[in-house]
């Protein structure tokens, strides 16, 4: 039996685009960590629509949660957007931004007076307010005034 007399040396396996692309987004995202005071609660490194990765930052509920997601806003120069889609919760405090490459998601809940005083903005008006007043009908002209009045009858008998 013949065995080599040369040392082998190891190649270096060969790293997958998707696993450089994991890489990037991960520290991308460490070095806007690195620059914040509050920290989110979790952060997500995940899988995009589009080829690579992205990041998202949950930094919670409250007027800390918030000012994390400003701190983002103010490291990556894009503005955080209030989205009222929590469906009675409160408000979102969200930014979507692109940091070298990388989608970057940031948000936190707040309720809509914290919102309110955070952004330093009125309240968005109500679905109800902002929708056309319909007048009302004169009585005269309504289907229930044609209706004739009808009297109960009383009781006859039975229990009461």
């Amino acid at each position: 039996m013949d065995q080599a007399t040369q040392a082998t040396t190891p190649t270096a396996p060969t790293e997958s685009p998707e696993r450089s692309a994991y890489k990037r987004a991960s520290a991308t995202t460490e070095g806007i960590l690195d620059q914040l005071t509050d920290l989110p609660r979790s952060v997500e490194i995940c899988a995009e629509f589009a080829d690579g990765y992205g990041a998202r930052l949950h930094f919670g509920s409250g007027l800390t949660a918030a000012r994390g997601v400003l701190e983002v806003a103010g490291i990556t120069g894009t503005e955080p957007t209030r989205d009222a889609s929590a469906q009675g919760l409160g408000i979102y405090l969200e930014l979507h931004a692109t940091v070298e490459g990388i989608p970057l998601i940031a948000r936190a809940l707040l309720n809509r007076a914290d919102a309110d005083q955070l952004l330093q903005q009125t309240p968005e008006p109500a679905a109800e307010q902002s929708a056309p007043v319909t007048p009302p009908v004169p009585l005269g002209t309504s289907v229930l005034a044609q209706v004739p009045v009808v009297t109960p009858a009383a009781p006859t008998g039975g229990v009461q």
